[in-house]
């Protein structure tokens, strides 16, 4: 790409394995942007849900691509989940807190641990997901796409 800026969106024009190089590495830097956001600011549950949102398209976007890159891809998935999982509890107990309406001490400790899934995410967020040289490791690994799966093609191509 000209400068060395990557694309943003898909090129009919490009082959899968350049797209995938091209598009990757610029989402994933979108996504830590979002999530430096979401772990370092006070932000409503309601904001804290769409990321969570926003980490579920993004891992799923990745599992779409799992066959352009090596066996070290789950790992890298696995942070995602965490994610989710910290999030997703956070969700359900704001959920909770709605259904408890009616019996203060109950919604009372669905908001306690609410928080405290949000504190967990934002803990992981900042000492795990983010660590020093995190984004910039994905980055880098994403847009090597294709170099494991074009051996594969060719051991493929070899036994027909």
């Amino acid at each position: 790409m000209p400068g060395g800026k990557k694309q943003r969106t898909w090129d009919g024009a490009r082959t899968a394995a350049e797209n995938v190089r091209n598009v990757l590495p610029g989402l994933t830097a979108r996504f830590y942007q979002a999530g430096r956001k979401a772990a370092h600011t006070e932000l409503s549950h309601r904001k804290l849900h769409r990321f969570r949102l926003k980490a579920k398209r993004f891992r799923y976007t990745l599992e779409l691509f799992q066959g352009f890159y090596g066996p070290s891809f789950g790992q890298l998935l696995t942070g995602l989940r965490e994610i989710q999982n910290h999030l997703g509890k956070m969700s359900d107990c704001v959920s909770m807190e709605a259904l408890f309406e009616a019996e203060p001490k109950l919604a009372s400790a669905a908001r306690r641990r609410a928080a405290k899934h949000a504190a967990e995410f934002k803990t992981y967020w900042k000492d795990e997901f983010d660590g020093e040289g995190e984004e910039e490791r994905w980055v880098r690994y994403l847009g090597r796409a294709m170099k494991g799966a074009q051996r594969a093609a060719r051991k493929k191509d070899v036994k027909q």
